[in-house]
């Protein structure tokens, strides 16, 4: 769906298409309050008096605990054209609860102002594709600052106060260190410094925060539960135990623990709810890093399209390896609401044109300054890079990266493979030389490369500055993952060649001498379905020196 009206009806949530050709005639559907059931709305008459907004497409819906919410995309950029389809990327989304009609009409109502606001504050640029501003982006990294906390937990001072508190009264006062400094302007900093400077604080809150437990972390999850508005702690199981805090605390009795797990678990459901709103919105939006198209597979490399895939949804048609909203758009597709489904994809898509010389000469004079010689790109004779009246040729570079959804995380906390041969941040990464009109009489040019962590067992701590990489697991455990990785990239791509980028010094030397050598054993046992696998370790950061660049 190109165009969504979105309505805030009396007995649920209205989606209906406006301006739709394919598919033809296109039904309206609803989503009951409450229930969050889907079903088609034939019967729906517009209603003045409701809550409405336009929107581009639906992502899916978000269901936490006993809330859900419809997310849709509010403001969008195109960001490229291939094959003269157009491909956006998602620059804001809306997030509708279906509590109430009351609670989804504020949201719409919401969305709405700030699509004008930012219709409003664009620079002459035509649609509601715009750019991003200044100040969005002010208010992006606002956001992500205030995301953190709660407003109970902050205190800011006026810049007088700030300004007084730090030059302090009377004569000066003794040095602090930086530490103690952020400790005693906590108002300022609000929890950053306590779970940063705490040593208990980092090892249990922080540890925990990033899927790490301790002793006292599981200890204390069951024990510190929140009851009704309190922040004491209110234990929920029988006996004695020592809390988080290091003191002995007397636990409830039995019988009301079920009662009590209810109520924290709705108060830990509304007060963590704001947080997981603005972190889908930042994620989904102002991350930037979302892309979608409703008439080109962005998910597939341009050797791998299927002309034969008319009349089918996109969810249907897209690679699985790069559908990010599957899970969320789960409901519409069990609910046969296949229209609704826009494939969503993670990475980054960007695209420029520039000159091309007709000159023998094979320098690059760079796209800095919109010329580039692409004798090496293309035939002459095909007319894809040089005009044939010797003149400059314009040509169109398109960049696609898809992230894999398979085994995605932060650096150092996701490494290494898993049991189903799946690499850590896996990226495919396609570049895309063209004529700018797509003239199928030209040539077009797509080279594909793809990324990610050693395929083997290993770990790296995310509290040291320079990590050493720590091997797991046995030789044959690893030879089977390493196996099963390259089985993949095979079926995939055909033939494969690795370049392996780690340092052949320092702490990297480790994991690359393993990957080497279980390359070799693998090779040596046949190969991936007969045939080897290359390997060329290439030491990135000694070439950079060797090549006059700061490593």
């Amino acid at each position: 769906m190109r165009r969504l009206l979105i309505v805030a009806s009396a007995d649920g949530l209205v989606l209906r298409p406006l301006g739709q050709r394919n598919p033809p005639n296109p039904q309206a559907a609803k989503i009951s309050y409450e229930t969050s059931h889907i079903s088609p709305s034939q019967d729906y008459t517009p209603d003045s008096a409701a809550s409405s907004f336009e929107a581009h497409g639906v992502v899916g819906l978000l269901n936490v605990s006993s809330a859900s919410f419809l997310i849709c995309i509010s403001r969008r950029q195109q960001v490229a054209q291939i094959r003269g389809k157009p491909v956006f990327m998602i620059t804001e989304v809306a997030l509708v609860p279906l509590a109430s009609q009351a609670e989804a009409g504020a949201a719409i109502t919401a969305a709405r102002d700030s699509a004008q606001k930012h219709h409003k504050a664009s620079t002459g640029e035509a649609g509601e594709d715009i750019e991003h501003s200044d100040s969005s982006v002010e208010e992006d990294i606002s956001m992500v600052e205030n995301g953190e906390f709660s407003d109970d937990e902050l205190s800011f001072p006026t810049p007088s106060e700030f300004l007084s508190s730090a030059a302090g009264p009377g004569p000066r006062q003794r040095r602090t260190s930086v530490a103690e400094d952020v400790i005693g302007k906590k108002g300022l900093y609000g929890r950053f410094a306590e779970r940063w400077f705490s040593k208990r604080g980092w090892s249990v809150e922080k540890m925990r925060v990033q899927g790490m437990s301790t002793e006292d972390s599981v200890e204390g999850e069951l024990l510190s539960v929140p009851k009704g508005d309190t922040t004491t702690p209110n234990p929920v199981d029988t006996g004695r135990h020592e809390g988080i805090d290091g003191a002995t605390q007397p636990l409830g009795d039995a019988s009301q623990s079920e009662e009590q797990v209810t109520e924290a678990d709705n108060g830990t459901t509304s007060t963590l709810l704001p947080k997981l709103i603005r972190t889908t919105k930042m994620l989904l939006g102002s991350s930037r890093g979302f892309f979608y198209s409703y008439d080109y597979d962005i998910t597939r490399n341009l050797g791998s399209q299927d002309a034969n895939v008319s009349g089918l949804p996109p969810y249907k048609v897209v690679d699985s390896l790069y559908f990010w909203n599957r899970h969320l758009a789960l409901p519409f597709i069990e609910a046969g609401q296949h229209a609704l489904v826009l494939p969503i994809m993670q990475g980054f898509i960007g695209q420029r044109s520039f000159s091309a010389s007709p000159s023998s000469t094979t320098e690059v004079k760079g796209l800095a300054q919109d010329r580039v010689d692409a004798d090496g790109f293309s035939d002459s004779s095909q007319g894809a890079a040089r005009g044939t009246d010797g003149t400059d040729t314009e040509l169109l570079l398109t960049l696609i990266s898809r992230r894999s959804i398979r085994r995605a995380g932060l650096r150092y906390l996701r490494r290494g493979v898993d049991d189903d041969g799946n690499t850590a941040n896996l990226v495919e990464t396609e570049q895309i030389l063209s004529h700018p009109s797509w003239d199928l009489s030209k040539k077009t040019y797509s080279f594909v490369q793809i990324r990610g962590s050693i395929p083997l067992y290993f770990t790296q701590s995310p509290y040291s500055f320079k990590p050493v990489p720590i091997i797991q697991h046995s030789l044959s455990t690893n030879q089977a993952a390493l196996k099963k990785h390259f089985a993949s990239l095979v079926g995939s791509y055909g033939n494969v060649q690795v370049v392996s980028l780690v340092e052949k010094g320092g702490n990297e030397a480790q994991v690359g001498r393993e990957y080497e050598k279980n390359i070799d054993m693998m090779n040596r046992d046949g190969g991936v379905v007969g045939v080897e696998v290359g390997f060329e370790w290439f030491d990135f950061h000694a070439g950079e020196v060797t090549a006059g660049y700061p490593s």
